[in-house]
């Protein structure tokens, strides 16, 4: 299974691997980190990664699964990169 927490340097690495972003569009982003409420994929009450999530990372989401409401704490693309 996918590991859906990273510590904050894995998960910088994984932004800036995954999805460049020129400095100019960083800098206008809010460095305020946000709650958001997704539905995800889950099983046994853990989240799994989301369908999109999963074609980036070639992680397999099982047949069966329930979609579940998950809070998640959001970093902007400010405070990954320049932290």
């Amino acid at each position: 299974m996918l590991a859906l927490f990273f510590n904050k340097k894995q998960l910088q690495q994984f932004f800036i691997d995954e999805f460049p972003l020129k400095t100019a569009l960083v800098s206008v982003l809010n460095p305020q980190p946000s709650h958001f409420y997704i539905a995800l994929p889950s099983q046994d009450d853990i989240p799994l990664p989301s369908p999109e999530m999963a074609l980036i990372t070639g992680e397999m989401i099982p047949e069966e699964f329930d979609w579940q409401s998950w809070n998640i704490l959001v970093y902007p693309w400010r405070s990954l990169y320049y932290s």
